[in-house]
């Protein structure tokens, strides 16, 4: 009788050793559904900021009815648009915009 009861303990500690790798994949399942689900997210908002930033470039690089337009984000870099076409900000520590009413608006880039 002992032995039986040794060997009933043994194939329930098997049954909860099963249920424990079913749900370990079922969990690493739905993670990995999950990472993917993300990855097409991250994917779709990359993709929105990169026509955002397109339209952008094609609509104030080519208004030459505009003198300049300063476009500062909150983190990046600003980009600025000056007579119809886009200057170079990428090694830019500063700007400088002086305008009056009865003259053309200068912008100045600095690269210090």
């Amino acid at each position: 009788m002992r032995a039986s009861k040794i060997f009933s303990k043994i194939n329930e500690i098997g049954e909860e050793i099963k249920e424990i790798k079913n749900f370990l994949r079922e969990m690493f399942g739905a993670k990995n559904k999950n990472d993917a689900v993300i990855d097409e997210l991250t994917n779709i908002i990359n993709t929105q900021g990169k026509v955002i930033e397109n339209l952008i470039d094609k609509t104030y690089a080519q208004d030459t009815s505009l003198q300049a337009v300063l476009i500062k984000p909150y983190r990046g870099n600003p980009r600025l648009y000056k007579d119809g076409k886009r200057l170079d900000t990428n090694s830019m520590t500063g700007f400088d915009i002086s305008w009056n009413w009865d003259r053309e608006i200068e912008v100045t880039v600095r690269n210090e």
